[in-house]
């Protein structure tokens, strides 16, 4: 079963509606959550994204000047659709072989909460279900009625209370 997880503007989608992102978390694999503590959740999001299932070796920040290591450079950007994003990783990675996950169970937990939080502001702002429900389905490349059973579960945000930053504990939902 293939998912389709709007990953690009996954992290952006979340922003926008309030959502936080930190909140994922526990679904995201060592490297990534490494990852985020250095160049923040957006970016990680961002980098899954764009290079998640793929291993790359990232070039020096200040490696060689040569046309290795610029087209590496360059290669590297293109992927990423940002230079900022490029300088952030070779920064932190420069000179390893950095394999990215897919994490595809914190970006579906990070989808389930954008549906929940939307339709929630949505609700308190006098909006109908039915459109509301549409929006979502093209807007995560999903059916209308896998939008249904996504806001039948509880909200993965519900389920969690954060303590410590970086610590989360699980606490029962009302529904379960």
């Amino acid at each position: 079963m293939s998912i389709q997880i709007s990953g690009n503007n996954l992290a952006q989608t979340l922003l926008s509606v309030g959502a936080d992102l930190a909140v994922v978390d526990q679904f995201l694999p060592a490297q990534v959550h490494e990852m985020a503590e250095f160049i923040g959740y957006a970016n990680a999001f961002h980098v899954v994204a764009k290079l998640g299932g793929t291993t790359w070796v990232i070039p020096t920040r200040n490696g060689k000047k040569g046309a290795t290591s610029i087209e590496a450079r360059a290669k590297l950007a293109s992927a990423l659709g940002s230079t900022e994003l490029a300088t952030l990783l070779r920064n932190h990675y420069g000179g390893v072989t950095l394999y990215v996950p897919r994490c595809e169970s914190a970006l579906r937990a990070a989808r389930k909460i954008a549906i929940h939080k939307t339709v929630e502001d949505g609700l308190r702002n006098g909006r109908s279900m039915v459109p509301m429900v549409k929006e979502l389905a093209t807007q995560f490349s999903l059916s209308d009625r896998r939008i249904w059973e996504i806001l039948k579960e509880p909200s993965p945000a519900a389920t969690l209370l954060p303590c410590i930053p970086g610590q989360v504990e699980k606490v029962r939902h009302a529904n379960q």
